[in-house]
């Protein structure tokens, strides 16, 4: 089923002058290519002439063939595919968050964490796809305008194309920060070991002083990215309506993206219940365990103090048994001597 690849989109809009990649079987890798013809369709579907490499050489590929694909689609699920690796550190270390109740409780915290940085990484990649696709426009601008209206049209398109650049920009520097404050974290925290190791007897307060200074300045950090997100999101969307308000559709865009922000805020807000819910779950998944630790602890106590008592019992029964062997001794003794006597 071509629907299911992921260019689908991409490949079914191919016209005449397209860029592709095709597979040289010559070569035995992927080259850079282009579409110089669209062939009609038979049962096999619809079939493109590629023109690729240094020599000029010429392909004819099926348009969801194995053997062409849309390029921008391949560099962005391998670094996807990398990031996905790369950032699965929590399960990787699952057997270490299990040691106790103190490492148990810090995993939610590592499974944000995480989900921050993939979400970031994810956000460079994406940007990296807008700023090829705006390299691509501008290959597509025409030296001259022949009227007012392709004017407008390609105006509105180059000030997208701007804010894509300095979208971009912002977010590149906005992210070195954010992954700057894990080496802050880094060595706020072996600060701490270091303090609690040489004095034992600091004081927690004094010993999480540089912790809570760092995270202090990452929530006013948090609350600058999100004003700096909202921001870029406000300008692009002013591009967005400007494009289509040069050519048709204003309205209908504008149903669309209102229908989408409530989309987006009822997603949020489940979002946000259900990670509620999961942290009470996991406190109270931690209560139980604690109990059952308790418990165990109890049984064990219990038996123990059951076994001792068993043999308490065990040594009074032997030496009720000694005694009444001493006692009988004696009564015969005595009764050996009123005899003697008589």
């Amino acid at each position: 089923d071509p629907t299911t690849l992921p260019d689908y989109v991409q490949r079914k809009a191919w016209i005449k002058g397209d860029a592709c990649q095709v597979f040289s079987d010559s070569a035995k890798k992927w080259c850079d290519g282009k579409i110089i013809e669209i062939s009609a369709t038979d049962a096999d579907g619809e079939y493109l002439n590629v023109s690729f490499g240094a020599d000029d050489q010429k392909k004819r590929v099926r348009r969801y063939g194995d053997d062409v694909r849309y390029p921008m689609s391949v560099a962005t699920r391998a670094i996807k595919a990398a990031v996905m690796v790369n950032t699965s550190v929590v399960d990787i270390m699952r057997p270490r968050f299990e040691v106790s109740s103190v490492t148990r409780g810090a995993m939610p915290i590592a499974i944000s964490i995480e989900s921050s940085c993939r979400q970031v990484l994810e956000s460079r990649v994406h940007m990296r796809d807008c700023l090829r696709l705006a390299n691509q426009l501008l290959d597509l601008k025409p030296p001259n305008f022949s009227d007012d209206i392709r004017k407008a049209l390609w105006g509105a398109v180059d000030e997208g194309i701007v804010s894509i650049i300095e979208s971009a920009l912002k977010m590149a520097a906005v992210s070195e920060e954010y992954f700057g404050f894990f080496l802050r974290f880094n060595a706020s925290f072996h600060s701490f070991v270091t303090t609690t190791q040489q004095n034992k007897n600091v004081s927690l307060f004094t010993a999480l002083q540089d912790v809570r200074q760092d995270v202090r300045e990452f929530g006013q950090f948090k609350a600058d990215f999100e004003a700096t997100v909202k921001l870029l999101n406000d300008k692009c969307m002013a591009v967005i309506t400007n494009c289509v308000e040069q050519q048709r559709g204003a309205g209908h865009m504008a149903r669309v993206f209102e229908t989408r922000e409530l989309h987006k805020a009822e997603y949020l807000a489940k979002k946000a219940a259900y990670d509620e819910k999961r942290y009470k779950l996991e406190l109270e998944k931690q209560q139980l365990r604690k109990n059952e630790i308790d418990c165990n602890t109890a049984v064990a106590r219990w038996t123990l103090r059951q076994e001792q008592l068993k043999e308490s019992i065990k040594q009074d029964d032997e030496h009720m048994k000694s005694f009444t062997e001493v006692q009988t001794k004696l009564r015969q003794m005595v009764f050996d001597q009123n005899v003697a006597v008589a």
